[in-house]
């Protein structure tokens, strides 16, 4: 892309996941990333929100 910059992040908090929103179930997460060559990766992680009612 034209114009676009490259950041390199490690070790660092890319996004945080705010679970009350959803409904109690399982998900998964992904992340996935691109890189100028159009090459894409990803990595997924399965979770479960289970929130208490107070």
């Amino acid at each position: 892309m034209a114009g676009s910059k490259l950041l390199t992040i490690a070790n660092s908090v890319l996004g945080q996941f705010d679970p009350s929103l959803l409904q109690n179930d399982s998900y998964i997460l992904r992340l996935e990333v691109a890189d100028n060559g159009g090459d894409i990766s990803y990595v997924e992680n399965g979770t479960l929100v289970k929130l208490k009612c107070l």
